[in-house]
């Protein structure tokens, strides 16, 4: 799971949105905004939103680019009154700040998944000297002794209070990493920008002297007794923002044990129960546990400086998640039936184990409570360990968790031990189909994902019953909105798109066009149509891969005209936009094509001015926001205008291109379409179809060997793109974006070691399982490729066939119509890349007569080859 998007599920039970969003539909605590939030603006001063931020400053302000800045931690209790304390102060002084605008979104961001670079920052001061940051210390940290707020990772603490410090930019001046993101910088005595770098640590650039002041501060924070800490540690296993879990020896026996930290005021869940409440309770359950095999030995309890600590037994084994994506027969090419068959006695077993376990807690009086692969250990015999006791309850205290594994949670009136049996029950259906978070979006996918299962694993008759049991009598509740109850019940609902079929594409076409027009929002300002969580960055809610533009355009390749006035809402959010890159999938270049292509060449060309004019110094070579994106979109309009200045203009990005490359160590850019080489390539090969240059199809090789290195040869001969900890075919970070230009490549320079690795990334394409079903990393991708690279072969076709049939399992109902789920599986998206759209394009590709699915992915024409490369093989 990716932690960033749980913080985006608190506002909307149905889409993603900001945590800053106004709906209360979800968590029960910190809707309201505070009172400085939409009260009075001091004379003088003004107040602007961004975000989730309110920015509050004099009308003239002399800020520096980057300095001190103060952070101020709270609470969701104590917010308003801390607020209250600091904006006084600073007004009084002249101060500038800024400060989150609602209790929602300080919750989101002290919430457990949060990111912990940002954890407990609630208002950001801005000091404009040294002398100033000496005197808001003083001055504030006075005021504001005995409040409290969560420690704040990045930064260094003044005294006890809530005041905390680090050296950072005070205006958003962006750079490139050493991944080539933009991200946000700060600048060197030798006015060079570097990244702003903002962990979970304090860390001052080397150049920049800490101020007298603080020395008492870093003195503190030397001696904090952390060398007193009575466990060795040996590796960190996992962050959160309410405490990491590590590996550790204890020096007394020698043993490996594990420990659980938490941090007070941090981690919360829906309910505002922070990491240390949660904890605790962990400590209170294993004690009554005490002696269940299937759960570790509870060893030590205590507390260092001022966070808390469990120590239990060390489970041996993996995660229950590694087992499935390593012997899932399914999620490869070719699965045999004697694979599929050892396979389906694996998991039986290891089902049986999980129920006895189950049944042991019980037994004892308690309810586990979170259920899912993610808590279960397996070691090497199938023996199985629970792990995570944070929502365990006894019996009689057992509700629905609220920090439970998306598809595994009991419907809200489940109580005591049915909560552990519904999630037994999914766990029965997950274990086959590995799409269990979809199970609370229809009713029908009950059904849907057990005929899937039963037909393709050798199951034992009972097993649909089996499952039926556990989930219980109500295992769906109906969404705010839902206009009928729905009864449910074995063979009692039809999931939204029919099993194991591909409905008819004008019927499916006008259904999913309906419901993303019904979700559109022209009301407001951040975005048109709802998506995936990179809305919130900037331009996202108006890019091509998650925004407006690429919605309109995928409305209009499918057949549907869009809505004037979804156009002019594009129109005007693109002059807004000012933050976004110039790249296409998530730049002004993308931006520039969709409204040239929705009819609009006049806007269309003033975007893609803008994008022209941006300082392309540090972009990158991304497809996303960098200089292959800029490079297609200036192609286009050049090809479409005649305009030979636009083209000359399109050679001299494509120089920047081959510079950044070459300078750019091997393996810093992972492969991909999206973010990879390949998108440098695939820009090198159009503009040497639209000028006949020889040189850029040499450029494009070697930018497209450079991610074909970064790939590799499976044991299954699929080729797929190694990110380190996974490997992955898809086409945004995949192998299968990869091939999509080596495709177009091998059009101009069939090499024979080329064309192997073309075998390996389709055979990647052929699984049955996918867990996502997006465009840029899910199965619509796959398809897409598929498509492009068809030649025609029977096995090919039915590879299309069985992924259309498959694309059903990811359908999901809006008031009657089909949507699909986003990334991560928590919500529903409608934008190109992870939703809705995405999807629509692909089918309207597959079941219609459009070519080809992604803007530039079809030939241009032919370009002359040089003798040296003629005949390739």
């Amino acid at each position: 799971m990716d932690s960033r998007y749980e913080a985006y599920c608190m506002a909307d039970p149905v889409f993603y949105d900001s945590p800053a969003a106004s709906s209360s539909a979800v968590s029960p605590i910190g809707h309201g905004e505070f009172g400085q939030t939409t009260g009075a603006v001091p004379q003088g001063w003004q107040r602007d939103a961004l975000n989730e931020w309110m920015y509050v400053r004099p009308a003239v302000t002399d800020l520096p680019n980057q300095g001190w800045k103060v952070h101020v931690s709270a609470t969701v209790d104590n917010a308003q009154d801390v607020l209250h304390v600091v904006t006084r102060y600073c007004v009084e002084n002249a101060v500038p700040f800024k400060f989150l605008a609602s209790r929602r979104v300080l919750m989101a961001r002290n919430s457990k998944y949060a990111d912990r670079g940002g954890s407990g920052k609630f208002v950001t001061i801005y000091p404009t000297a040294d002398v100033v940051l000496d005197r808001i210390l003083q001055e504030l940290g006075e005021l504001l002794d005995g409040q409290q707020g969560p420690y704040i990772l990045s930064d260094l603490r003044w005294r006890n209070g809530p005041l905390y410090v680090r050296y950072g930019g005070f205006r958003q001046r962006m750079c490139k990493s050493d991944n080539g993101e933009l991200v946000p910088g700060i600048e060197t005595p030798d006015g060079v920008l570097v990244p702003d770098v903002r962990g979970p640590s304090y860390a001052t650039p080397p150049w920049v002297p800490t101020p007298t002041i603080l020395a008492e501060a870093l003195a503190a924070r030397a001696g904090d007794g952390s060398e007193q800490f009575p466990y060795k540690i040996l590796e960190a296993l996992h962050f959160s923002n309410g405490g990491g879990v590590y590996r550790a020896e204890d020096p007394r026996t020698g043993k490996t044990v594990l420990v659980k930290e938490a941090r007070p005021m941090a981690g919360l869940d829906r309910e505002g129960a922070d990491s240390v409440s949660r904890l605790r309770r962990e400590r209170d359950i294993l004690r009554q546990l005490e002696g269940v095999e299937a759960v570790p030995q509870l060893l030590d309890y205590f507390t260092c400086w001022e966070h808390e600590f469990l120590v239990r037994e060390h489970a041996e084994g993996e995660i229950l998640n590694r087992h499935m994506v390593r012997r899932h027969p399914l999620l490869r090419p070719d699965a045999t039936e004697e694979a599929v068959a050892t396979y389906a006695d694996w998991v039986l077993g290891v089902l049986r184990r999980v129920e006895a376990g189950v049944d042991a807690m019980h037994d004892r009086g308690v309810v586990f409570g979170d259920l899912h692969p993610g808590n279960l250990i397996v070691d090497s015999d199938g023996d199985v360990r629970f792990i995570d006791f944070e929502v365990a309850a006894p019996v009689e205290q057992a509700t629905r968790t609220t920090l439970g594994a998306a598809g595994y949670t009991a419907p809200p009136d489940y109580t005591g031990f049915a909560i552990d049996r519904y999630a037994l029950g999914c766990l029965r259906i997950a274990l086959f189909t590995s799409l269990a978070p979809l199970l609370p979006w229809d009713p029908g996918k009950i059904d849907q994902f057990l005929d899937v299962a039963t037909g393709r694993f050798p199951l034992p008759d009972d097993y649909r019953a089996t499952v039926w049991r556990d989930l219980g009598p109500r295992p769906f509740r109906d969404r705010p909105g839902a206009p009928v109850p729905h009864q449910v019940g074995p063979g009692l609902n039809k999931p939204i798109w029919p099993s194991n079929a591909v409905p008819e594409w004008a019927p499916l076409r006008d259904s999913m066009t309906a419901a993303i027009l019904a979700s559109a929002t022209p009301q407001r300002s951040d975005r048109l149509f709802p998506g995936d969580i990179n809305q919130f960055g900037p331009g996202g809610g108006v890019n091509f891969a998650y925004g407006a533009a690429g919605v309109l355009w995928a409305l209009a390749e499918a057949g549907t005209t869009p809505p004037a006035e979804h156009v002019d809402w594009l129109v005007e959010a693109a002059r807004k936009a000012d933050r976004t890159p110039p790249g296409f999938f998530q730049g002004l270049g993308g931006i520039a094509f969709a409204l040239d292509r929705l009819g609009r060449p006049d806007e269309a060309r003033e975007v893609l001015d803008r994008a022209r004019a941006f300082p392309l110094d540090g972009v990158g070579t991304s497809l996303a926001d960098g200089l292959p994106g800029l490079g297609l979109a200036v192609l286009h309009f050049a090809q479409q205008t005649g305009d030979r200045a636009l083209l000359a203009e399109a050679g001299d990005i494509a120089a920047r291109i081959v510079d950044e490359l070459r300078d750019t160590p091997d393996g810093a850019i992972r492969p991909g379409l999206v973010k990879g080489a390949s998108g440098s390539a695939l820009f090198m090969i159009r503009l040497a179809e639209a000028t006949g240059d020889q040189e850029l199809l040499d450029q494009a090789e070697k930018a497209l060997r450079r991610d074909l290195d970064g790939c590799v040869w499976t044991e299954d001969r699929t080729v797929q793109a190694d990110e380190g900890w996974r490997i992955v075919p898809y086409l945004a970070t995949g192998s299968t974006g990869v091939g999509l230009v080596l495709h177009e490549l091998l059009r101009h320079r069939p090499a024979a070691d080329l064309r192997e690795y073309e075998t390996g990334i389709r055979r990647a394409a052929e699984p049955e399982f996918v867990v996502q079903a997006g465009l840029l990393n899910g199965r619509a991708g796959l398809v897409s490729y598929l498509l492009h690279t068809d030649d025609g072969s029977p096995a090919v076709a039915a590879t299309i066939e069985r992924h259309l049939r498959a694309l059903g399992w990811h359908a999901a109902p809006l008031d009657g119509r089909v949507a699909f789920i986003g990334d991560q599986l928590m919500r529903l998206s409608m934008d190109l890349g992870t939703g809705s759209a995405g999807v629509l394009v692909v089918l309207a590709t597959a079941l219609g007569d459009r070519r080809p699915v992604l803007p530039f992915a079809g030939s241009q024409g032919e370009c002359p080859q040089s003798d040296d490369h003629k005949g390739g093989e």
